[in-house]
This record gives C-alpha cells, structure tokens and sequence, in this order.
C-alpha cells in the first residue's frame, strides 16, 4: 500500500498537463461538451465545454478581374468562312476560414449566366480553387456580359457562393461578296430541276399549240424576262395545304437572303444541313457551325409550337439561352432561334405566327417556293390570277 501511494504521489507532483485535439464533422455552431474515453458523460468527474460560432468559406473571384473584357474574334477564311478562336480562360477563386477553422473543400463549381460550366479540380489544403471556361457558346456580335458565379461546399456541408462581372466581345470582321447569287436552301435539288424541266416543256408544248395550231391574231406582247432563278425549296409531311401554320425569318446567315421569310405549312419541320433529310436546310452539305439534322419545330394538338434541339454539336439557343438536348421547348411569337455559332456560318431565325388574316389560305401572295409535301406529289400556293 505504501508503494502504490507513493508512485500516486510522485505523479501528482509532476504536474503534467495533456492536451487532445479532435477533428469535428459536426457543421453547427453553439456549447459544444467534450468527455476522454467515454460515449455518455461521466457520472463523476469533470467534463470539458466549449463554445464554436463557425461561418462559410469567404471566396474571392481573383481571376479574370472584375469588369475586365474577354475578346474573341473571327477570321475570314477562304470561301467567306468565319472561325471564330476557340481558347479557354482560367477562372480562379481564392478561399479563406472567416471563422479561424481552416477546411477543406468537398466540392466546387462554375457558372456563367445561370449555366454550368465545370467543376474545380479539388487540391486538400489549397486555398485556391481554379476553373477552365469555355466562351465559345457567346457568338452575338458585340459586347455581352457575362455573370460568373463561383459555388463552394466544404468538408462540413456548410455552402458559399461569389459572383462577379465580365464583358466577352465578339468580333466578326465585314465578309466580301460571294460570286453568283447565293442559295440558302437547296433541298431536293434533282427534284426540283426535273419540276422545272417539265415546267419548260409545258410551256413549249402549250406555245407551239398557241402560235402554230390555234394561230390567233397577232398581238404586241410584252418581251418576257428571263425565267428566275429556283429559290428555296421547302420539303415536308404532315401538310396542311394552303395554310401557313408560322413564319421563319432569316435574320442573320447566308449573305443576300437576310430579311427571307420561309413558311411552315407542316405539323413537323427539321431544319439542318442535311438536303436529304431536313425540311428547311442551310448551308447544304458545306462546312458550317449547323449541324445535319439539327433541330426540330412540331406543333402539338393545343396548336402550340416547340423546338427541340436534336442533340446538335454547337447547340441551340432561344432568346440568348442555350437549350437542352431533346427537350423541347414551347415557343412564342417573336422568340429568335439561333443554331449553331454566327462566327461559324451558324443561322439565326425569327419565329412569327401569321396573323389572322395570313392564316388562311393563300390569296394572291407571291411565292416562288417549289413546296413538296409528303409522297403525294407537289403542290403550290393557289393564285388570285
């Protein structure tokens, strides 16, 4: 007994202290109660409390600088071509612990408008967080802003967010003239030439039997002019004959047919790059931001239109936003369409629904589309003469 009371003794005299650290996953704050070796509190003994007040990550958006302009410009390629620079920007966010308790981050993304961009590669113990962005979506000539916002969650699910400005300038330098007149639509193309050959052919028949045949008096006519040039050759099902169901308007793609208007007569139409497989077609079969079948305008059985963007490679964008692919989307009177990317021969489109006048059919208005309905041969806007 007398040796246990003095090893006791000696201890106690050392007067040791010994410190214990822990790291929580605890994300409140508030009195927090510590016991050593034990899951409930001791009945004896004493207990350790402490209070902890913590706070979200504090992050700074450090890179690119706040206000700061990104440029991207086009070049003019052979055959008119527009290429627009395709660089990333670094976008880097610096993090600190307000609170005093450094942690680490568990996740962390990047937004651009409202739109996911990407997520950080996560460093433990970084007190950075760095993104790559890609701009390449921006393609309105000008000055667009751009709202970044940076999204970080940390080791005890506590969130924080920062959002800064930026401008990204588009530039797309003046194109020269192409040779010939341009065409920005050629779908059906053997179709519609053997159409015109049978054309002729009436004509020349019904001529000979006119002047030789019948052979009326002499009449001063009028010299006619050359017979014009096949224009665009709208191709489609589900027809309703003689109504115009909408309008599209070119607005900004193959130069000399900006202002056109190409009426929808059917329920379903695809326009893309593909002559053999789209209704309306830009660009056919030429180096362009359009993809082949690139989306698709479907009016439903309440009457209302809506895009679907056929999983397209340089996207579809409605009023400015990006959509989804193949999700679609209802459409409005006015809304612009914009497929692709305008720094590479992309299209940008006005949908209208006719008025109420223009929605019946057709009475006098001049048309000099070929229109193809379906596999039940051809069909033409009737005319008043």
């Amino acid at each position: 007994m007398s040796a246990v009371s003095s090893v006791y003794n000696t201890i106690a005299s050392q007067r040791s202290y010994y410190s214990v650290s822990y790291r929580s996953t605890l994300g409140s704050s508030g009195e927090r109660e510590i016991t050593i070796n034990a899951t409930e509190k001791p009945a004896t003994g004493v207990t350790g409390t402490f209070s902890i007040n913590l706070q979200p990550a504090s992050l700074t958006i450090t890179e690119p600088v706040a206000g700061s302009t990104i440029r991207r410009e086009a070049q003019l390629g052979e055959g008119n071509t527009l290429s627009a620079d395709t660089s990333r920007v670094n976008v880097v966010a610096s993090v600190s612990w307000p609170d005093g308790f450094s942690r680490n981050i568990r996740s962390a993304e990047l937004f651009a408008n409202g739109n996911p961009e990407g997520s950080a590669d996560i460093v433990p113990g970084s007190d950075q967080l760095k993104f790559v962005w890609d701009p390449s979506d921006i393609v309105d000539e000008g000055l667009n802003p751009v709202k970044l916002e940076v999204k970080a969650t940390d080791e005890l699910g506590l969130e924080s967010s920062v959002e800064t400005g930026v401008s990204v300038q588009v530039i797309i330098p003046p194109t020269a003239t192409p040779e010939g007149p341009p065409v920005a639509t050629m779908v059906g193309g053997g179709v519609a030439l053997f159409c015109i050959l049978g054309f002729v052919a009436l004509a020349i028949v019904g001529a000979v039997y006119f002047f030789v045949i019948r052979r009326p008096e002499p009449v001063a006519r009028e010299v006619p002019d050359a017979a014009p040039e096949p224009r665009n050759t709208i191709m489609g099902a589900d027809a309703f004959p003689g109504l115009v169901l909408a309008n599209l308007t070119l607005l900004e793609g193959p130069q000399g047919l900006i202002g056109e208007t190409f009426r929808i007569y059917m329920a379903t139409t695809v326009i893309g790059r593909n002559p053999s497989a789209t209704d309306v077609t830009f660009y056919p079969d030429e180096d362009s931001s359009v993809s082949r079948m690139h989306c698709t305008i479907q009016m439903g059985d309440d009457a209302s239109f809506r895009l679907t963007d056929n999983a397209s490679s340089a996207g579809t964008r409605l009023n400015g936003r990006r959509i989804q692919p193949n999700e679609p989307v209802v459409l409005a009177d006015g809304d612009e369409i914009v497929l692709g990317d305008l720094a590479r021969r992309g299209v940008k489109l006005q949908f209208n629904l006719p008025s109420r006048d223009s929605a019946t059919p057709h009475s006098g208005s001049a048309d000099d589309r070929t229109h193809i309905i379906g596999d039940q041969g051809y069909w033409e806007p009737p005319s008043d003469k």
